[in-house]
């Protein structure tokens, strides 16, 4: 197990005895607690690669990715419903979420590949060559 991961738990526990175990539940109006999915992303000279954790979508329509320059944006509802048990814990966020990621680079409006497998979807964009500036129009003199 990754030592990072049980340093991670650790100190859950220690704020879970400190503050109580129901401590951030009372945020969860104010919108503190992250809806959000993960997302991690990654480039070469290019392309950006962006990895997003987004467990429980029935229909890729649930999902919505919208792309802008040097913005991500996704959109979404995840949903898988339990029935017949009362909730001890939920960790997994359930419901519309909506998050917009700051890219490292400008990138093109249309993905090299998107696909969804496994609670995982996958982005492969192409940045932009040169980023666009400002040009000089040349005007001809006609009075000669």
């Amino acid at each position: 197990m990754n030592p990072s991961w049980n340093k991670g738990n650790e100190w859950k526990k220690y704020a879970d005895q400190v503050l109580g175990k129901d401590f951030f539940e009372d945020f969860k109006e104010f919108g503190l607690t992250s809806q959000a999915p993960l997302v991690n992303i990654y480039e070469n000279e290019h392309e950006v690669y962006c990895l997003m954790n987004i467990p429980g979508i029935k229909k890729i329509d649930d999902i919505s990715v919208y792309i802008h320059y040097r913005t991500l944006k996704i959109t979404g509802t995840i949903d898988f419903a339990v029935t017949n048990y009362q909730s001890v814990t939920e960790e997994i966020a359930t419901g519309p979420f909506e998050r917009e990621i700051p890219l490292p680079h400008p990138v093109e409006d249309t993905p090299i590949d998107a696909g969804y497998f496994r609670g995982i979807l996958y982005l492969r964009l192409l940045r932009l060559k040169h980023e666009k500036e400002t040009a000089k129009v040349n005007i001809q003199d006609y009075n000669d």
